[in-house]
């Protein structure tokens, strides 16, 4: 009876030392203007804004309320940045058109950031960032040397304990 007791006080004890609530709330601002829950408020209250989304490879992926007529670099900004597996020459912009359609943008995030003359002189330009649209930073997992040392490392480590196994069973 004892040992019961004891293990229903120590479980008891155990979830409420382990399940304590945090004091943030769903929603509550932080100090960089971002909430919690994917959608980050950038929006100025004197001014017109709109809501976009952000996805892919940047830091704080989610949906975004700015002004209207901010930059594609300022609001990949307010995402954090591509991260290091971002596939920069390839950025999507969808937006729904009026009819019905879909409309897709590519730009190329080098063309912006570093040769902005040449880019101008093209006469390509920067799509405006839309109410509604869908910015999509693409890209793909990159392997580092660290990844296939401890893939590697896996695998050998697998083959010597299959191996120290068959000896074993055999063994006896």
């Amino acid at each position: 009876m004892r040992k019961i007791l004891f293990i229903l006080l120590f479980g008891l004890s155990c979830s409420i030392t382990f399940s304590q609530v945090a004091d943030y709330e769903v929603g509550a601002r932080s100090g960089m203007r971002q909430t919690q829950g994917g959608l980050f408020d950038y929006s100025d209250p004197e001014s017109i804004n709109m809501k976009i989304s952000v996805w892919g490879f940047v830091k704080y992926p989610g949906k975004y309320i700015i002004q209207d007529g901010m930059p594609l670099i300022d609001i990949l900004s307010y995402a954090g940045g591509p991260s290091d597996n971002a596939h920069l020459e390839d950025i999507r912009i969808y937006r729904d058109m009026k009819d019905g359609t879909e409309k897709l943008f590519k730009v190329d995030y080098d063309d912006l950031w570093w040769n902005e003359e040449e880019f101008a002189s093209k006469n390509r330009d920067v799509p405006v960032i839309k109410a509604g649209d869908v910015i999509i930073v693409t890209g793909s997992p990159r392997f580092y040397f660290r990844d296939y040392f401890t893939i590697s490392l896996q695998i050998v480590s697998t083959i010597i304990s299959l191996t120290l196994f068959i000896i074993n069973v055999t063994s006896n």
